[in-house]
């Protein structure tokens, strides 16, 4: 902690004035030590304000331009494979297997338009988004232990997509100049919802607040559907249809699915850096979602599964994600600046597929291992107008309307 930084943690001040107190005894002549100074400096309240209570607010200014990179690492191993075919005993498997996945994008927000409302028109650079997932045998040696692996690439990379509200309440969706498949536009996420993760009202140092479990979408899935694809030649057919149900990430289908269990914020830390006002906002949570996946598996059917004539009846996903973030927010500017996120991860694939010959079979996967996930936000420059771009407030003709919340995301004032 530097001279410039003056932090209070949640601990409380009896504790940090006793850890002072010890802190002076060990140091040389009695006198508090580097470290102790610090403490000390931190359990006096970073200012007046902090005693009545921090109004934390996400407020993008219109015309302000915020760059995020985003990037989640999943590492996942095999627990069992249970296969039961028609109405014989399940048989269950070890199967040796770890899936390993990284998943990265790098986009710019820019608010266009607001009023009292909110956000009334937004617009969202696809600068990049890609993803890698593999296979390895955890019983090989390293060099010799990958399987399977497949590198996606998104259909929005270098595309942007335009959000207006309409007075009725719904949004329009169109894309600026290139343009990708027609049919991504309903799935795509309008502005980051940070505010779900705050309280309405000031919060003092320490004190906790219930958080709907919805609102973590923005940390696990905060652009919505990518419309990722494998190679256009080899790769593991397979394996890019698990990631796309949510095995190693993509975990957008499991939000817009069944979300349930418990969140909880803590305003963690309060202090000044740099002159700037800072806070961090500590969120635990146990959350569990549930995604039907059968049209998706019936859509992505596999080549060799259409030639036996192989029906999908179910396909689900299940997700389990116990952990913890950090996001560090700057008071003063209304804005996240970073998150860190560790979670344990269960992940459960099921499918039920009925043979055009033979007895239906049901196949369960389960997978254990760990998710991370880190974010950055930070101004961007000042995309200059390029031709065809269209004046804040206007629409183009044949508009994609979306049923979807007005307030366009988090907007507190």
């Amino acid at each position: 902690m530097n001279a410039r930084t003056s932090l209070v943690h949640s601990p409380s001040r009896e504790a940090l004035k006793c850890l002072v107190m010890a802190l002076a005894a060990l140091a040389p002549g009695g006198a508090v030590s580097a470290a102790g100074a610090a403490q000390a400096q931190a359990v006096a309240p970073a200012s007046p304000s902090a005693q009545r209570g921090t109004l934390l607010r996400d407020v993008q200014p219109q015309g302000q331009r915020i760059a995020t990179t985003w990037r989640a690492a999943h590492e996942l191993e095999v627990v069992r494979l249970v296969t039961q075919t028609g109405e014989r005993e399940p048989n269950t498997a070890e199967v040796p297997l770890v899936a390993r996945s990284v998943e990265a994008l790098r986009f710019v927000d820019e608010v266009l338009a607001r009023d009292a409302r909110g956000v009334r028109d937004f617009r969202r650079e696809y600068d990049s988004a890609s993803a890698s997932l593999e296979m390895r045998d955890r019983l090989a040696p390293v060099e010799s232990s990958l399987r399977s692996r497949v590198e996606l690439t998104s259909d929005l990379t270098g595309t942007r997509v335009r959000h207006v509200w309409n007075p009725d309440g719904t949004v329009g969706r169109h894309y600026d100049q290139r343009e990708a498949r027609e049919a991504l536009l309903a799935n795509v996420g309008g502005p980051l919802a940070w505010g779900g993760l705050l309280r309405d009202a000031p919060v003092e140092l320490a004190s906790e607040w219930d958080i709907s479990p919805s609102a973590l979408a923005v940390l696990f899935a905060p652009v919505g559907e990518l419309g990722y694809r494998g190679p256009a030649e080899g790769g593991d057919p397979q394996l890019v249809r698990s990631f796309l149900q949510g095995l190693g990430g993509n975990l957008h289908l499991g939000f817009a699915g069944h979300v349930q269990g418990t969140a909880r914020g803590q305003l963690f830390e309060l202090g000044v850096v740099d002159g700037h006002k800072r806070a961090t906002v500590r969120v635990t949570f146990e959350i569990e979602l549930t995604a039907d996946g059968t049209d998706f598996a019936r859509r992505r059917a596999l080549e060799t599964e259409r030639e036996d004539g192989v029906e999908v009846l179910e396909s689900s996903t299940r997700h389990v994600l116990k952990g913890a973030v950090d996001v560090r927010w700057d008071v003063d500017g209304r804005r996240p600046l970073d998150a860190r996120l560790t979670a344990d991860e269960t992940v459960e694939l099921r499918i039920v597929v009925q043979p055009e010959e033979g007895e239906r079979a049901t196949q369960r996967v389960e997978f254990k291992g760990t998710c991370t996930i880190e974010m950055a936000l930070a101004p961007a420059p000042k995309a200059s107008n390029e031709p065809g771009d269209i004046a804040p407030g206007d629409t183009e003709p044949g508009d994609i309307k979306r049923g979807q919340d007005a307030r366009g995301g988090s907007d507190r004032k």
